[in-house]
């Protein structure tokens, strides 16, 4: 929804999601694709075609797919590379679903979790690849945020009413297992109510305008607790934690139950869906499986986003699967794509106006454009938290946010490579040491 001053005085308004959609559950996809990551061409997988894998079971040994296990019981069909939106390398490991699940024999359930001492509930938590885990003392607030992460999206609602036993029991755990002094579950207005039924005691419950991006963490943190969080930095390094819901239920079963994150919510929305739906689904189950499964047929020129309308990615095929990053799949209609351009900017300074962290947009995509990557530091792009109200503003539809995008990627690579060459450099002049020392 959109809603702008006649006199054009105030930006855009956003409004976050406000129905109640039941969770459908969609979990027995004939096979589903988990991806490992590759980003140095090597892999440690433990599995290969042909082996029998159960559900829950780690897929790879190496420290980067700690988190990478399997969500069904099955045969490993395949393994094969494949690049991911943003170039990222990755290994998919392809799994035949048998349709029943069992449990690998590592999930151990632990009806005593509490009794344990913090330290070893954070590293189970940390074997699984769980957030930058700190150590205790470090974390003085836990943000539990019931936001959902863009418009459209719509799940952070029914969790919220149909998980209810379990998110008391997470914001009871988080207490526990941080140190946290405060735990503050964050909501939309409209979920007032039902946040303070969940809330356990102890726990603050804090409400904000469901206007976007207030749910993005970063915003989150600056609205809720009157923090900013560092340029380039994360909540912890502030020594606050957000998490959602379905992060939070996620934790709990982990801790409490033994089993790992193996089932994902997401809202379908688009072409052929007169209204959204919400389903849950298991990780690495294909879009296209769940297409096919609310009836929805991709044509040529149609737009398939995995995401929000925001911030959500454009993918050439639906043969991609459910992560856990993944909280909607929209299909646009050709007839309904607005087209983005190369248009000079016009500098009607829209994007400025609009940024809820205040720095100018339009410069870093006109210095990203050019190849100017570093150029953009002068601007404060680390401090970009990437919502897109920039892109969905501008007068001569420029792809804002992509540019931003592309610029951060350049600038990561560039600094790898940077520091490979002094590596390289640091490394020569030790062996022309070596080789002195040996001549004298």
């Amino acid at each position: 929804m959109r809603i702008r001053s006649i006199f054009k005085f105030l930006p855009p308004v956003l409004e976050y999601n406000q129905m109640d959609i039941p969770v459908e559950e969609f979990l027995t996809p004939t096979r589903v694709v988990i991806l490992l990551k590759d980003p140095n061409g090597e892999l440690n997988a433990t599995v290969a075609e042909g082996d029998k894998v159960k559900t829950g079971q780690r897929l790879a040994s190496d420290i980067n797919n700690s988190g990478a296990i399997s969500s069904v019981t099955g045969e490993v069909k395949e393994l094969s590379s494949l690049l991911g939106a943003r170039g990222e390398s990755f290994t998919a490991v392809a799994i035949e679903n048998q349709g029943n699940d069992e449990w690998d024999s590592s999930i151990i359930p632990d009806k005593d979790y509490l009794s344990k001492p913090p330290e070893e509930l954070r590293n189970k938590l940390s074997e699984f690849d769980w957030f930058l885990m700190p150590e205790e003392g470090q974390i003085d607030t836990v943000i539990v945020n019931a936001f959902d992460s863009e418009p459209i999206v719509a799940i952070s609602q029914p969790i919220l009413t149909e998980n209810s036993s379990d998110i008391q029991a997470g914001l009871a755990a988080c207490q526990h297992v941080f140190g946290a002094s405060r735990v503050i579950l964050a909501a939309p207005e409209h979920l007032q109510g039902l946040a303070r039924e969940v809330a356990s005691d102890g726990v603050t419950v804090s409400t904000l305008k469901p206007v976007y991006p207030n749910g993005h963490p970063h915003l989150l943190v600056h609205k809720v607790i009157g923090k900013e969080v560092p340029e380039g930095g994360t909540p912890e390094d502030i020594g606050v934690l957000v998490i959602s819901l379905e992060k939070l239920i996620a934790m709990l079963r982990l801790l409490r139950d033994g089993k790992p994150q193996i089932e994902k919510v997401l809202t379908v929305a688009g072409k052929g869906i007169p209204s959204p739906r919400v389903l849950k689904v298991r990780l690495g189950t294909l879009v296209s499986d769940i297409l096919s499964h609310c009836g929805v047929t991709i044509d040529d020129r149609d737009r398939l986003i995995i995401g929000g309308p925001m911030r959500g990615t454009a993918y050439f095929s639906s043969d991609y699967p459910i992560t856990e990053h993944s909280d909607a799949i929209i299909v646009q209609d050709a007839t309904e794509i607005i087209e983005v351009t190369d248009n000079p900017c016009v500098n009607c300074g829209e994007c400025v106006r609009v940024c809820p962290v205040h720095i100018q947009p339009h410069l870093l995509g006109r210095y990203s454009e050019f190849g100017l990557f570093l150029e953009t530091r002068r601007y404060e792009i680390d401090a970009c938290i990437e919502c897109g109200l920039c892109a969905y503003v501008c007068t001569a539809r420029r792809p804002t946010l992509q540019y931003i995008q592309f610029a951060k990627d350049m600038i990561i690579k560039e600094e790898e490579r940077l520091k490979e060459a002094e590596l390289q450099q640091a490394e020569e002049e030790e062996t022309i040491r070596k080789e002195e020392e040996t001549i004298e």
